[in-house]
């Protein structure tokens, strides 16, 4: 049986931002939204999404998987 043992890169910053606080997020999956963090879903919508986008002369590149 094969175990996914990759996590979330938005983890490692949590880690980096606060221990415990990471903790709570990967092993009890607890999480609780406050106003900014409703803000900041609904500002990174598109965030999730695989694609390649050119906006204002560059390339916009959403989510790319790191290994």
């Amino acid at each position: 049986m094969d175990i996914d043992r990759s996590i979330p890169l938005s983890y490692i910053s949590q880690y980096n931002y606060c221990k415990r606080r990471a903790a709570l997020l990967m092993l009890e999956q607890q999480w609780s939204d406050s106003a900014d963090t409703v803000k900041g879903t609904a500002e990174h919508k598109n965030v999730h999404s695989a694609g390649i986008a050119f906006r204002d002369n560059k390339y916009v590149l959403t989510e790319l998987q790191v290994f």
